[in-house]
């Protein structure tokens, strides 16, 4: 995933978090790990958000 998502500086660092999650098998409970400690109902969308993205662009590279 690239920085084209981001809407703010903090999704850099999430975008770079997500990107390091290559297993789809585990991806959603590493997902959970990442937000373990995230309280903020904006920042829950936004990890959700960007997270789907990651999701998608797992699922297209194994379909390649």
């Amino acid at each position: 995933m690239n920085y084209k998502y981001a809407s703010e500086n903090r999704d850099l660092a999430r975008i770079d978090k997500l990107n390091k999650l290559t297993n789809k098998e585990t991806f959603w409970n590493d997902v959970r790990k990442l937000t373990k400690k995230v309280t903020s109902d904006y920042a829950i969308h936004r990890w959700q958000h960007l997270a789907e993205i990651r999701w998608m662009e797992l699922l297209e590279q194994e379909n390649n």
